[in-house]
């Protein structure tokens, strides 16, 4: 669903041009002192140096697709994403994104889906401001994360698939309210998915009341559930194969949610 797009940089070029002989500018002639450029109608925002550019000089961008840290580098400032938003590795000899700075420190919205991986990101505060987005957040295959934290983060419209980052330790979503929107269900099943994360122990979504699926997976490290305690109602729940998290906790956690289909729970410790 993904697609790759090529990101060009805009340049103003000034040319300065030499004066005829014998046709130079008349005396008194020179630009009246009340004609100068208004006030206000500097640079356009879209030629704003993105490292010096406060929000209000932000714009909407298009579908962004980042794969190393010197594409990273020319990115727009961005209040809006209009399509796919995508920090990936495309491999070769470019250097993996290692920082995202502030370069997003604007943006707010995605309209389709956000994809991070192969990265070498540790973390995604770089992305603290992001509220809402429209289709899928899928987080998997980042080494070198140890965590996932999205505090400002409201709505996910088609799923949350965090997996297969072998150092993360902690994901939280304080104010998410919102995975699977009833306007996007026609997108296909909507996972919150949390699975194959090797040293994850905690998850916090203290603001989550509702999913529809809920699957915790093949996660060698969990040992509870507290952070999923608001969790009042969901389709399904698949919670299996996590070693370290005992068979009680994971029954009482289902106790504590209405289900309408099947709930899942095997592979966990038997304690």
């Amino acid at each position: 669903m993904v697609s790759s797009r090529t990101i060009g940089s805009l340049a103003l070029i000034v040319l300065a041009g030499c004066t005829p002989a014998g046709d130079s500018t008349p005396a008194g002639d020179s630009t009246p002192a009340g004609d100068s450029t208004p006030a206000g109608d500097s640079t356009p925002a879209s030629d704003a140096d993105p490292l010096s550019a406060t929000c209000e000089d932000a714009i909407e961008c298009d579908r962004l697709v980042l794969g190393s840290q010197d594409e990273l580098a020319d990115a727009p400032l961005c209040r809006s994403i209009n399509g796919d938003f995508r920090l990936q590795y495309n491999g070769g000899d470019l250097t993996r994104i290692h920082d995202i700075g502030d370069t997003f420190r604007c943006l707010t919205h995605v309209t389709d889906e956000v994809t991070i991986t192969s990265t070498n990101l540790t973390d995604l505060d770089g992305l603290s401001t992001l509220e809402s987005v429209d289709l899928q957040l899928d987080v998997w295959g980042n080494a070198l994360m140890t965590s996932v934290e999205l505090e400002s983060l409201e709505f996910v419209g088609a799923g949350l698939q965090i997996m297969g980052n072998d150092a993360l330790t902690h994901a939280s979503f304080p104010v998410l309210t919102t995975v699977n929107d009833t306007e996007t269900e026609g997108l296909g099943e909507a996972l919150l998915e949390v699975e194959m994360n090797e040293q994850l122990t905690s998850l916090d979504f203290p603001a989550l009341t509702e999913v529809w699926v809920l699957a915790v997976q093949q996660n060698e490290a969990i040992t509870d559930l507290s952070g999923l305690q608001s969790i009042e109602t969901a389709f399904r729940l698949t919670i299996t194969s996590n070693p370290s998290l005992c068979t009680s906790v994971v029954d009482e956690f289902l106790e504590g949610v209405s289900t309408s289909d099947v709930e899942y729970n095997y592979g966990n410790n038997g304690c």
